[in-house]
């Protein structure tokens, strides 16, 4: 109802604000060093195996789903996140 609109039309305004598609749970957001990148899961991968990113790399958790997890469990290092796999 209500509540789930509320919830899309604020992840709708931080893609704008960011440009950024929180939607495509492919894509993967990474910080390096001031920049953002964002990128394919496989050139994620890609950049794990060439040490481009580490478990200390703060990562982006786009399975987040709701304003809690957002203000609490978005910008993560890689090592508590679902991106851990990979290392």
């Amino acid at each position: 109802g209500c509540s789930i609109d509320a919830s899309a039309n604020m992840f709708k305004n931080i893609e704008e604000k960011y440009n950024v598609d929180m939607f495509n749970k492919l894509n993967i957001a990474f910080k390096d060093g001031e920049h953002i990148n964002i990128v394919t899961l496989s050139d994620f991968q890609k950049y794990v195996k060439e040490n481009k990113v580490n478990i200390k790399t703060i990562v982006f958790n786009n399975m987040i789903t709701t304003k809690k997890e957002l203000e609490n469990r978005w910008e993560l290092v890689a090592e508590d996140s679902w991106h851990s796999r990979y290392f």
